[in-house]
């Protein structure tokens, strides 16, 4: 519980969770089990292999991609490309500098930029 702080990128062979914000100087890359954080700030790309759910912002400075459903409850930044193998649920708005790729349904409350 409480904050992570990674100096450099992060590799997780099982579930990833943080009730608190999760800060990486790196990439994230969870080969297996869902990603849950409150907050999510990352300088890399960040992979989720099943689910990821954000109870805050995300924003990431390269790319995005998740093999299950992206649920987020605030707004997402992508600089990079976010691929997405299940469903997105965005409650805030949503930008990205690159493409935006879905294999299920999406949901954005809000705006929607790329």
């Amino acid at each position: 519980t409480g904050n992570v702080g990674i100096g450099g990128n992060a590799t997780v062979g099982g579930t990833f969770g943080a009730t608190g914000l999760a800060t990486l100087s790196g990439g994230l890359s969870v080969t297996s089990g869902a990603t849950s954080v409150q907050s999510l700030t990352a300088a890399s790309a960040m992979r989720a292999s099943s689910s990821l759910d954000v109870s805050g912002a995300a924003s990431l400075a390269s790319t995005l991609m998740v093999s299950g459903g992206t649920s987020l409850q605030s707004t997402l930044v992508v600089s990079g490309a976010a691929t997405l193998g299940g469903g997105a649920s965005v409650a805030g708005a949503t930008t990205l500098g690159s493409t935006l790729s879905v294999a299920g349904a999406t949901t954005v409350s809000d705006t929607l930029s790329a």
